[in-house]
């Protein structure tokens, strides 16, 4: 199936929870914001979000500076 991660068409395995997703990903939970279809979603939920055809995945990450 495909979706599109980040602005790109990426192809997953059918049914895929977006917690597996990310888990694939490699990428630090912690340092996170996950947006699905235009709705930021909880790190609770992540495990409840099964993704479907066509859904958009945006990672948001948080950089400091000054």
């Amino acid at each position: 199936m495909i979706i599109k991660l980040n602005g790109k068409e990426t192809d997953v395995k059918d049914a895929i929870l977006l917690k597996s997703l990310i888990a694939g990903i490699n990428v630090d939970p912690e340092t996170i914001v996950i947006e699905v279809n235009r709705h930021i979603l909880k790190y609770e939920d992540w495990d409840r979000i099964t993704l479907n055809q066509n859904d958009c995945v945006e990672i948001l990450t948080f950089m400091g500076g000054g």
